[in-house]
């Protein structure tokens, strides 16, 4: 346990220093103030996971789930380079942005539900609940938005994606559905 808290604090001396030198600011996080930044352009719900999907359902809303860490590097990137952007901006107003440090009490336990294993993990809900998409972390700002524009129109839960391409078979299956399960 101490070797692990011990990487972890180097990982993130590293990522301080590799990001200053870059130019990249590091942020506070979702829902904190950076005094580079301002306040989060993110309009984060405020309140616990099932209001959130109560409020996707009344709005007829999908939910976009973030679920990072404060002391998390990847993360620090991912909201630095991808939720800073104008354009993810304007498109989290079309969902239900919802932030779940994993730290907070139960975080872990929800986290094991919705099988995030990994910080950051974004996951895309639609209004009735179902799991929609599963986004990688590790793509710019561009492809984010992209990916968010094609959960909006497909809207199809990710159980029945899969079952129609078993059911089909790979060779037969859309293109983008299988674009979608290689995210899993």
């Amino acid at each position: 346990e101490d070797i692990v808290r011990f990487l972890s604090i180097v990982s993130w001396i590293a990522v301080v220093v590799v990001t200053s030198s870059c130019g990249i600011e590091i942020s506070e996080g979702p829902g904190h103030a950076d005094p580079a930044h301002g306040d989060d352009p993110i309009a984060w719900f405020e309140g616990d996971f099932e209001d959130a999907f109560e409020l996707a359902r009344q709005e007829n809303k999908p939910l976009l789930l973030y679920w990072g860490a404060e002391w998390c590097p990847p993360c620090h990137h991912l909201k630095a380079t991808v939720f800073r952007t104008p354009e993810f901006v304007a498109k989290s107003r079309e969902f239900i942005p919802v932030y779940l440090d994993g730290d907070d009490e139960r975080a872990q336990i929800l986290g094991e539900e919705l099988g995030a294993v990994s910080y950051p993990t974004v996951l895309i809900f639609s209004p009735g609940g179902d799991e929609i998409m599963r986004m990688p972390t590790n793509i710019d700002s561009a492809q984010y938005v992209a990916l968010l524009d094609s959960a909006l129109t497909r809207m199809r839960p990710i159980g029945e994606v899969l079952a129609a391409v078993l059911e089909t078979g790979a060779a037969q299956a859309a293109p983008e559905d299988l674009n979608l399960l290689a995210f899993y």
